[in-house]
């Protein structure tokens, strides 16, 4: 029996996914997944009126099939505040389609120029992130998912700002620690570790070094490639300029007036180890954890002296 065939409470039927999509609408379309296109919708659901993001499977992208039915196995034995919440799918004549929760706000790769985000807002959408993270690698019955595919277009924000990570169509579930062979599928220019480049094996030291180039995209208020701007790869240009000490240059400016100087040298510190050149130096996901949450308390009691300064 088919694992679709065991979710039988998780099936969703066609029509109500067309329905809720204005039937896969051009004005309900909101970005492409790993494997298909994603529309918005609102679904009449057991909860009640829910809003969703429906993934459908396009047939020509490789291996479509195999990484949906990888998504679902992921999304329901992994289940954190951090992660994106499956609803159910829909698997009718030629149609497979994943029903998620929308998240409301996008991805982080919207928000990186912005200046609605504060420098304690990013540390916590980064800390949050590096939670989801950590648990997918940490394992689950003596199991660990690679992600894969870490960029900041895959760490999705709700409408409160809570980072979850999505995008895990191309994930891969084995041992803790896993070493295992790819062929392809992840080639994202900017984020893929140099290791992996170099004999094809991703590890959850390959996700480390995606998520340091994330957390310098959040210091550097710029995406990790623009091919439309043509500049270098943020990863290696923000590598150059903390050896050199002059991070300073790139560093996004609306945020250097916020920062306390402490949570900066933090920051770049570990950001900087995420990109190690041989992936058993860089820091795990847990040791990140632990170090954006004193980063984090050392911004806010920063924010708080500020303020009681100023009152006085």
């Amino acid at each position: 029996m088919s694992i679709l065939q065991q979710l039988g409470h998780l099936r969703i039927p066609l029509e109500d996914v067309k329905q809720a999509t204005n039937n896969f609408s051009a004005e309900n379309f909101i970005g492409y997944g790993g494997y298909g296109l994603v529309y918005r919708g609102e679904l009449l659901h057991s909860d009640g009126l829910t809003m969703i993001a429906a993934k459908r499977v396009d047939p020509r992208f490789n291996h479509a099939e195999y990484h949906f039915l990888s998504e679902i196995e992921v999304l329901l034995s992994y289940k954190h505040a951090n992660i994106v919440s499956l609803i159910g799918f829909c698997d009718e004549y030629d149609e497979k389609i994943l029903v998620q929760g929308l998240v409301t706000h996008g991805s982080l790769d919207q928000y990186l120029g912005s200046t609605n985000l504060t420098w304690v807002k990013r540390l916590q959408i980064c800390l949050g992130a590096a939670r989801g993270l950590s648990y997918l690698h940490n394992g689950w019955e003596g199991q660990s998912v690679v992600h894969g595919v870490v960029k900041s277009r895959s760490i999705l924000l709700d409408n409160t700002w809570q980072p979850k990570i999505g995008g895990l169509g191309l994930c891969m579930i084995g041992r803790v620690r896993p070493n295992i062979f790819v062929k392809d599928g992840f080639h994202t220019p900017g984020y893929v570790d140099p290791t992996y480049l170099k004999n094809g094996v991703i590890t959850t030291e390959s996700d480390v070094y995606s998520f340091g180039v994330v957390l310098f995209e959040v210091l550097c208020g710029r995406e990790a490639f623009d091919r439309d701007m043509n500049k270098p790869f943020l990863g290696p240009l923000a590598r150059t300029h903390y050896e050199k000490g002059t991070l300073s240059q790139i560093v996004d400016p609306f945020l250097t007036k916020q920062m306390n100087h402490e949570s900066l040298k933090d920051f770049s510190a570990i950001a900087y180890q995420c990109l190690e050149k041989l992936g058993t130096a860089r820091p795990t996901m847990i040791e990140i954890v632990q170090k954006l949450e004193k980063i984090l308390r050392l911004q806010q009691d920063f924010e708080r002296a500020l303020a009681f300064q100023q009152v006085s």
